[in-house]
Formats: C-alpha cells, sequence, structure tokens
C-alpha cells in the first residue's frame, strides 16, 4: 500500500510525533510511505531526523515561506502532480495544510472519486481551546474526508456525531505507552522514595499549562511527603509560570528543563506522568 501524510511541517508537537512514528510504523511492516511538508523544519526542533531513511520526504519549497504562499505552493503541486498523488491508495492529511489538501483535492477531484486515494484527517485538536471558527470548519472536514478521526471526546463532537450519524468518524485514543516489565524497578520502595511527576505541554495558554503548576501545588499542600514536580516544553508562558511556582512554594522543587527531544528520555526521569485530557 503506498500512503502519503500531508502535515505543514515536522516540528516538535503531538501531531507531528504522530505522523512520524505511523511513517515509520507503516514502513515497518511493509508499505511505502511519504510525507509532505511546507519547508524543512531546521534545529533542534526538527523531528524529521526521526523519521525512517526510507520513508520519502517532500518538501513544497525549501525555505521558509508566507502561510497564504504556503497554501498557493500547495495548490499549484496537486495541479502539477494529480496523476502521481493518485498513485497512492491513501493520503492521511493533519492540521490545517491537510485541511486545506483535502478541501482542494476533493473540488479536483469532484466528478472522478473513483480514481482516487482514500482520504484521510486526523484532528488533533479536539478539546483545545480553539478560536470559535475552529469547529465549524473542522465539522465540514467530517463531510470531505472520506475517514475522519478523533483522537480525543468532547460534547461538540458527540452531539455532532449524534446529530449527523456520520459513519466515518472514529475516535482513536493518543496517550503513552511504555514496556512496564522493563521498568519495575521503579516501583520498588515507593512508600519511602522521593517521587518525581512530570508532564509535557506547549507553554502557551491553548494548553492551559498553569493547571499542572495548581495541581503540583495541592499535591505539596496535602501531604508533607517531599515530590520533585518537572514540566517538559517551552513557550511564552515560562515566565509567569516560574512566578506560579514561587507563590505556590515550590521554587526548589519545580524545574522546567524546557524543549523535550525525547519523550523516552523524559518519561526515564520521573515516576507518574500528569496528562491534560477532554472530559
Amino acid at each position: 500500500m503506498r500512503v502519503l501524510q500531508v502535515i505543514p511541517a515536522l516540528s516538535k508537537g503531538g501531531a507531528e510525533a504522530v505522523v512520524v512514528d505511523l511513517s515509520n510504523a507503516l514502513h515497518k511492516v511493509g508499505h511505502q510511505v511519504s510525507v509532505l511538508v511546507a519547508q524543512p523544519t531546521v534545529g533542534d526542533g526538527s523531528r524529521e531526523a526521526d523519521l525512517d531513511e526510507k520513508v520519502e520526504l517532500i518538501y513544497l519549497t525549501p525555505g521558509t515561506k508566507r502561510k497564504s504562499i504556503t497554501y498557493l505552493n500547495l495548490l499549484c503541486y496537486i495541479l502539477e502532480n494529480r496523476k502521481t498523488l493518485k498513485r497512492f491508495d491513501v493520503i492521511h492529511c493533519h492540521l490545517s495544510l491537510g485541511q486545506y489538501f483535502g478541501v482542494v483535492w476533493q473540488i479536483l477531484n469532484l466528478f472522478t472519486r473513483r480514481e482516487s486515494p482514500l482520504l484521510v484527517y486526523t484532528c488533533h485538536n479536539v478539546g483545545a481551546n480553539n478560536p470559535k471558527r475552529q469547529s465549524p470548519i473542522d465539522h465540514i472536514g467530517a463531510k470531505i474526508f472520506d475517514i475522519y478521526v478523533l483522537m480525543a471526546q468532547d460534547d461538540l463532537w458527540k452531539r455532532f456525531a449524534l446529530r449527523h450519524k456520520k459513519s466515518n468518524l472514529f475516535f482513536i485514543e493518543n496517550g503513552i505507552s511504555f514496556d512496564l516489565s522493563n521498568n519495575r524497578e521503579r516501583f520498588n520502595e515507593w512508600q519511602d522514595k522521593e517521587l518525581t511527576v512530570g508532564t509535557i505541554s506547549r507553554l502557551q495558554d491553548e494548553r492551559m499549562p498553569w493547571k499542572f503548576v495548581e495541581i503540583f501545588g495541592e499535591i505539596s499542600r496535602l501531604t508533607e511527603r517531599r515530590f520533585r514536580f518537572i514540566i517538559g516544553g517551552e513557550g511564552p508562558l515560562l515566565p509567569t509560570l516560574e512566578a506560579q511556582g514561587a507563590e505556590l512554594g515550590l521554587e526548589d522543587r519545580l524545574k522546567f528543563p524546557g524543549l523535550v527531544l525525547s519523550a523516552r528520555d523524559f518519561l526515564r526521569e520521573i515516576d507518574i506522568y500528569l496528562t491534560l485530557n477532554t472530559r
């Protein structure tokens, strides 16, 4: 099977991690995988090196462009490569660039759908603090794509699914999994050891990272037991979160190590992983 993944960039982020992991897994079981991105991601914030070397990486442009130019370049790419794109069995789209790809693709192939690949969209922003205009756009997408995948559930999508009785909506849990059999020693003497509680989050408004600091403060208030706390990630709210931690008396126990380049290494440093979910 030939699969094309479409995503704006392979920077550090949850959607990007899904694309890299899924592409590598598909290649490992024998499928031919390509990833189409707007432009290269450079520096420590890139996930491109995590892709298997046999997964094809396609750039719309060799350098950074304005968003409007990127969308125009994608339109031109689709028009110039329609025959090549139709050779894929599945085109799997992600984020805003993927939504745009799906709309353009369906319009161009309005009368030739039998020849087109299966069009899949994964909605990574379910339950997030999105702009009000985003939900209607996402709901329109559920009518455009052959398969629409939700990475979480919330009341808006629950009502939408019941109201429209869409059979192309699927929910796939997104989370962390690792082999506990290799980590059993971590659970020895838990009653006595100092435990580390941590999470990974982008430090910006829509991710509400201050909730983690509030929880850490509450843990410290409710027990005399010593804990250490870590919030991995970077963003503009870092100074605010540091000040919040100081107000709660967590200065010596709350750490912000910055951008997490390896989630696996980060998980080795903590005993309890805390995550913020919808519903």
